[in-house]
């Protein structure tokens, strides 16, 4: 069943076309440092033969006080005026939507009319744009975040879905009316699917809509043979290496990093990913080394580089968090077979992966000195994500919503 919008612009035009077509509202750009499965599902989409539009959350002049200028400059220069560009063959059209107010924790922009009609304080017709760019009619409408809920009346589409990635009631950005928005969303696309079991009973607790389990992935093309080149802010660091990749942030455990470099004095701690607030006892140390952000093309090289990888999640401060998360960094160590050590958690050893598991700084200092002193037979972790490509993840969401893995009129 075909979703209609409630009213339909004068400036709204339909081009019947045979590929078949995706919006996807994405809580980050598609230029973000940080790769989270939503950009995987639309490179996928495309790889498949379809046509994307990916809309990010918005950026507004209040941005302007964030800490992170660098990040706030980067996403203004992808706003385009409003035009936004296209990539991959021009099969992808994005745009980081501007708006003079956007929704946020604090009064007075967690209201819900700042959450329903955000978009109306922007002088860039964002409604008019993504229907010029051919987004005014797709197969399918996909979620990230309620941010961005308007959508379900702005636009002709055939299926939607929201994926729930994390348990984001326990973000810090993340407001009573971002959690209620959230339940509204899910209880009006026509699937909920969660990247962990532990997330799909929460939201089966408070939604009639269909809720399915769908883990995340890797692209294995780009992982499964690491790159062997020694990228260059590496070639001072002195092996062996112990990697982590990804965002570095409240939830990032410092003192489990620091007590063991302080233990491990004679291996290379290397973090590479966006992070603020570092405290100034992990910055000291010698052989700990903060590379900061990376395209993520770049990664498989800092992998390959690598002697093993890290998950030193805080567990203890952000119980609720953590126990929701099905790490993309897991099966991308483990495409480039590396070794991997990781605080436990119930998801983790629900998903039953060939790692070594951590409760505490001893621990983990053990499972480090065990895998460095150990030769490593990459070969269980090859196994273990060899199902676990995008593409089949893609099909198998498609086939939930019973739309047909071939392009074809609509």
């Amino acid at each position: 069943m075909v979703h209609e919008r409630n009213t339909e612009p004068e400036w709204m035009t339909v081009k019947l076309t045979t590929l078949k077509k995706a919006l996807i509202i994405s809580s980050l750009d598609w230029e973000s440092p940080i790769r989270v499965g939503t950009h995987h599902i639309a490179k996928t989409l495309v790889d498949k033969g379809w046509q994307v539009g990916f809309l990010s959350f918005p950026i507004s002049p209040f941005h302007r006080l964030a800490k992170n200028q660098e990040e706030y400059q980067r996403r203004c220069g992808l706003n385009f005026g409003g035009e936004g560009v296209y990539r991959l063959n021009d099969s992808l059209w994005t745009l980081v939507p501007w708006a003079l107010a956007v929704p946020r924790k604090e009064v007075p922009f967690n209201s819900s009319w700042m959450f329903r009609h955000w978009y109306r304080l922007s002088h860039q017709a964002l409604l008019e744009r993504v229907c010029e760019a051919g987004f005014g009619d797709v197969d399918l409408l996909y979620f990230d975040n309620p941010y961005q809920n308007f959508w379900l009346d702005k636009i002709n589409y055939n299926k939607s879905v929201l994926r729930i990635a994390d348990a984001n009631h326990g973000f810090d950005h993340f407001c009573r009316q971002a959690e209620s928005f959230e339940r509204e969303l899910a209880n009006r696309v026509d699937l909920v699917v969660c990247s962990s079991t532990g997330v799909c009973q929460q939201v089966r607790a408070w939604t009639t809509s269909d809720v399915r389990f769908m883990p995340n992935g890797v692209d294995l093309d780009r992982f499964s043979i690491a790159d062997q080149s020694l990228p260059a802010d590496l070639t001072s660091i002195p092996q062996p290496i112990v990697l982590y990749v990804g965002s570095v942030n409240y939830w990032f455990n410092f003192t489990l990093v620091q007590r063991c470099a302080q233990r491990m004095a004679d291996v290379s701690f290397v973090i590479v990913g966006p992070c603020l607030d570092v405290p100034e006892e992990l910055n000291r140390l010698e052989n700990v080394h903060f590379l900061g952000r990376k395209n993520h093309a770049e990664l498989a090289a800092y992998l390959g580089s690598a002697d093993v990888g890290i998950i030193p999640f805080d567990y203890d401060g952000y119980p609720d968090l953590v126990n929701s998360i099905n790490p993309l960094k897991l099966y991308e160590y483990l495409a480039c077979g590396l070794p991997v050590v990781s605080v436990a958690w119930r998801e983790l050893k629900l998903i039953n992966p060939p790692i070594l598991y951590a409760n505490d700084s001893n621990e983990f200092i053990d499972a480090l000195s065990h895998v460095l002193a150990t030769e490593h037979d990459p070969a269980e972790g090859l196994k273990f994500v060899a199902s676990k490509g995008w593409g089949s993840i893609i099909d198998e969401l498609l086939s939930m919503l019973n739309l047909s893995l071939e392009n074809q009129s609509r």
